[in-house]
C-alpha cells in the first residue's frame, strides 16, 4: 500500500504533471477535431469534450495566477514579454519562413499560400475573420491566442493586484470577467483576443486567492466547499457550451464560473494526487511536458500551420480514426524533435553569451 506524503504546494512544481495531462488532451483533441469537426449541439452533456476543454484551459491560468506575485507595471510588461512575446515572435518568423520556402519548392504564390497569416498574427485575430486586409486573406491566430490572453490577464490583474483595498480588487476583477463577456456579444472577432485577456484575469485571481489560502494544502474539504465548485461545473458540463478560442460562451456568465470550477477541481485533484509517491517514467514524462508548456504549445502551433496532416484524412478516408491516431502519434514526435532542438540552440546560445560576458585582459 502505497504512503501518502504531505502535500507541499510552496512550489508550483508538482502542477508540472497536471499541465503535462493538459497539453497531451490538447493535442489529442485538437488531431481528433482535425478529422471530426466539433459541432455545437443541444441536449443533456451534447458538448462534454469542448467543456472538459475549457475546465482544462481555466486549470493553465490558474496554475499561472498560483506563481503570480505583483511587480511594477513596465517590469511586468517587461517580464511578460520576454516569456510569451518573444517565443511568440520567434515561431511566427518560423511558420512564415516555412511558408516561403514551400512556395518556393512547390513554385506557388506566397501571398496565396502563407500570406494570409501575415495579419491573422500582427494582429493575433481569432477564428471567425471574414474579408481581406489590403487584398491578403486572414487566416487565425490558431493556439497563440493562449499566449495574448494570459500576456493581457497578467498586466491586467498585475495593475488590480497592486491595490489595497481586497473588496476593490474583487469588483474590478468581477468586472473585467463581465467586460469580456460583454464584448463577445458585441462581436465573435477580436484582435489580441482582448475579450478573453479580460476573462483570463479571473482564473488569475482564483490561482493567486488559492496560494495566498493555501487552499490546495487542506486536507479535506466540506460540503458546502463541494457544493460550490460542482454544481457549475456539472451545469457547465451538461447544458453548457464553451470555446474560448471562439469566445463561445453559451451559457454566458455561468459558462465561465463553471469552467472556472472545473479548473480549481483539477488543481485539487492534481495536488492530492502529489500526495502519492508515485514516480516513473511516465509522470517523468509528463512533468517534463508540463515544464515546457510555452515551447510545447510554439511547436504545435508551428505544425499545425505546416504540416499537411490533412493527407492523411486523404490515405485513410474510409478509416479516419487511423488518421487521428498517426496524427496525434506523429504529433508527439514532431513536439520532441522541436523540443530537443530548442534545449540544443538554448545551450548553444548560452556558452555564446558566456564567453562574450568573460573579461578580456588587455596587454600594454
Amino acid at each position: 500500500m502505497l504512503q501518502r506524503r504531505e502535500r507541499d504546494t510552496n512550489s508550483i512544481g508538482f502542477f508540472n504533471v497536471a499541465r503535462g495531462c493538459g497539453i497531451c488532451f490538447v493535442v489529442a483533441c485538437h488531431s481528433l477535431i482535425y478529422f471530426y469537426p466539433i459541432t455545437y449541439r443541444e441536449g443533456l452533456f451534447g458538448n462534454l469534450l469542448p467543456n472538459l476543454g475549457a475546465g482544462l484551459m481555466a486549470m493553465f491560468f490558474i496554475i499561472s495566477g498560483y506563481g503570480f506575485y505583483p511587480q511594477k507595471p513596465k517590469k511586468c510588461i517587461r517580464t511578460q514579454s520576454k516569456l510569451l512575446l518573444r517565443p511568440y515572435l520567434i515561431t511566427v518568423c518560423l511558420i512564415l519562413l516555412a511558408k516561403l520556402g514551400l512556395a518556393i519548392l512547390e513554385r506557388r504564390s506566397f501571398w496565396k499560400f502563407g500570406g494570409q497569416y501575415i495579419f491573422s498574427y500582427l494582429f493575433a485575430v481569432n477564428e471567425g475573420w471574414e474579408g481581406t486586409i489590403l487584398g491578403l486573406e486572414v487566416d487565425n491566430v490558431a493556439m497563440f491566442w493562449f499566449f495574448w490572453a494570459l500576456w493581457g490577464g497578467w498586466i491586467v490583474y498585475n495593475f488590480i493586484a497592486r491595490l489595497q483595498s481586497q473588496n476593490v480588487r474583487r469588483i474590478l476583477v468581477l468586472g473585467c470577467v463581465l467586460l469580456g463577456w460583454s464584448l463577445t456579444l458585441i462581436s465573435q472577432v477580436w484582435v489580441y483576443v482582448i475579450p478573453n485577456m479580460l476573462v483570463v484575469v479571473g482564473f488569475l485571481f482564483i490561482g493567486h486567492r488559492l496560494r495566498e489560502t493555501a487552499w490546495l494544502e487542506k486536507p479535506s474539504l466540506t460540503v458546502p466547499e463541494y457544493a460550490v465548485l460542482l454544481v457549475p461545473s456539472l451545469i457547465t458540463l451538461a447544458f453548457g457550451g464553451v470555446d474560448m478560442y471562439s469566445f463561445t460562451w453559451l451559457l454566458g456568465p455561468i459558462d465561465i464560473l463553471g469552467s472556472a470550477c472545473l479548473g480549481v477541481l483539477f488543481c485539487r485533484l492534481f495536488a492530492w494526487l502529489s500526495t502519492f509517491p508515485i514516480e516513473n517514467k511516465i509522470t517523468e514524462a509528463l512533468g517534463y511536458i508540463g515544464f515546457h508548456t510555452l515551447w510545447i504549445f510554439c511547436i504545435h502551433a508551428f505544425e499545425e500551420k505546416v504540416f499537411p496532416w490533412y493527407r492523411l484524412g486523404n490515405l485513410f478516408s474510409e478509416r479516419k480514426y487511423i488518421a487521428v491516431i498517426l496524427c496525434f502519434l506523429l504529433r508527439c514526435v514532431v513536439i520532441w524533435i522541436g523540443l530537443k532542438l530548442i534545449e540544443f540552440v538554448s545551450r548553444k546560445w548560452k556558452r555564446i553569451k558566456r564567453r562574450g560576458n568573460r573579461p578580456r585582459i588587455v596587454i600594454e
